[in-house]
């Protein structure tokens, strides 16, 4: 069985129930190396258990995206751990910003600047922004 994401390392946010954690694991199935992050401690470790039980090749950090510093470490332990980044998956709900999707300007990039960075320096890096369907609620 050819694994389609071998050799490639994932970064999931809000990934230790729900969406995320269903993204993660399938990520991991595929073949990634896969760094999970919560809020909590203890949701990280039940998480990364849960899979790496299922023999997945994962790891975890606390990770409150709205803090830089977080976001920071979150991306240094990737790195230091698997390498790398080649896919970063935003699913925190976390944002300063509510409106139309399209009219997302630049001072609300801020907060995705070194997501973006480390991703724009690696060849064929992806993105996915998870959001709610209020980005395409008509707004007057």
């Amino acid at each position: 069985m050819t694994l389609k994401l071998a050799g490639k390392v994932a970064v999931v946010t809000a990934s230790t129930e729900g969406i995320g954690f269903a993204i993660a694991r399938r990520l991991a199935q595929d073949g990634a190396k896969v760094m999970l992050s919560s809020r909590k401690q203890q949701n990280v470790d039940k998480a990364v258990k849960e899979l790496r039980a299922e023999n997945l090749n994962v790891d975890g950090i606390v990770c409150h995206v709205a803090k830089k510093e977080d976001r920071k470490l979150l991306f240094q332990k990737t790195v230091s751990t698997f390498g790398g980044i080649d896919i970063l998956v935003s699913n925190a709900a976390v944002s300063t910003y509510f409106g139309p999707t399209l009219q997302f300007n630049a001072p609300n990039y801020k907060s995705l600047e070194l997501l973006c960075t480390i991703l724009i320096l690696i060849h064929g890096g992806s993105l996915v922004l998870i959001s709610s369907i209020a980005g395409y609620v008509p707004f007057d």
